[in-house]
């Protein structure tokens, strides 16, 4: 499996903030989302997700520390990870948390260290 496309879609909530939405789109039809805070706002994030895609297109989906980091190292922004660019890199890695659960057949909570609490 591979990933096919990588989408990162600037939104405005309800109460006028703005918010972005990363897709990862695999070649068997499977999608993952993450959400980016306010930080990448207007289409900065989307920005960022244009220039990641030649990293993000053809990984294979399971290795999302992998991918992370050849971002991370190849970002000119790294330093420090903050702001648009730490924004969109963690709304990414959330829309690859949430596609490895699709693929393991799993809630997204047990990729990233199984439940904490039963109850609120």
């Amino acid at each position: 499996m591979k990933i096919t496309n990588l989408v990162v879609v600037p939104i405005t909530c309800h109460v006028g903030e703005r918010r972005g939405i990363v897709k990862v789109t695999t070649d068997e039809g499977l999608s993952g989302y993450g959400e980016i805070g306010e930080a990448a706002t207007g289409d900065l994030g989307k920005i960022m997700g244009e220039r990641w895609k030649r990293i993000v297109v053809g990984s294979d989906p399971m290795n999302i520390e992998r991918i992370l980091r050849e971002i991370w190292i190849g970002s000119r922004f790294s330093q420090p990870m903050g702001g648009v660019v730490g924004c969109t890199l963690s709304g990414l890695d959330f829309a690859l948390v949430d596609l490895k659960g699709k693929i393991l057949g799993i809630p997204s909570y047990q990729v990233v260290g199984g439940c904490y609490r039963t109850e609120v």
